[in-house]
């Protein structure tokens, strides 16, 4: 099975994205969160060091995320529909399902920004749900891969044509109860 792990993060290498073990959805890795490059030769150390990290993620510097934590599935097809309407002319866009109508869907920038958030009350009244959209370094900057999500794993190592690439920031403007750490350009 390690082989298989390592086989799958070098693909992801190769087709530009920057993997790293994780363990669920966290990665626990020393400095994981600086390794943009790391060299075939590290990658394949990884199912030694970490065995028990078998899952894998992706560095969201250069591959931003619109994170979709909403349990309204209605809710959740809207956001989904909205960033396909932004960018879908850019590329192939795909859906990261976890826990349906969670998802996530990832895209590609040149130029890593601040996450943009936005808290969202659903029809019921209840605070909580978010929909968050970010190309940094931060903490949780990693979106993990599981054996479930093979099919998208393949399109990304694949290029089933381009993952949408623009002015990311530009999905959610600042609005009331949207929040940026850097001014919007849009």
């Amino acid at each position: 099975m390690s082989e298989d792990i390592t086989a799958l993060r070098l693909q992801l290498r190769a087709a530009g994205y920057a993997p790293v073990p994780v363990t669920g959805k966290r990665a626990l890795m020393p400095g994981w969160s600086e390794k943009f490059d790391a060299s075939p030769d590290e990658i394949a150390l990884w199912s030694k060091l970490y065995p028990d990290q078998r899952n894998t993620g992706v560095l969201t510097r250069l591959m931003p995320a619109v994170d979709i934590d909403l349990l309204n599935p209605e809710a959740a097809e809207a956001v989904e529909q909205l960033a396909r309407a932004r960018f879908e002319e850019h590329g192939h866009i795909m859906a990261r399902f976890g826990l349906a109508p969670k998802r996530a869907i990832p895209l590609r920038t040149d130029k890593p920004f601040k996450k943009i958030a936005c808290k969202l009350i659903a029809p019921s009244g209840k605070a909580g749900q978010k929909s968050k959209f970010s190309a940094t370094a931060s903490r949780s900057s990693s979106m993990a891969f599981t054996p479930t999500h093979g099919s998208l794993i393949a399109g990304l190592v694949e290029r089933r044509g381009p993952s949408p690439q623009a002015n990311c920031r530009c999905l959610a403007r600042p609005t009331r109860g949207c929040s940026s750490k850097t001014p919007s350009s849009c």
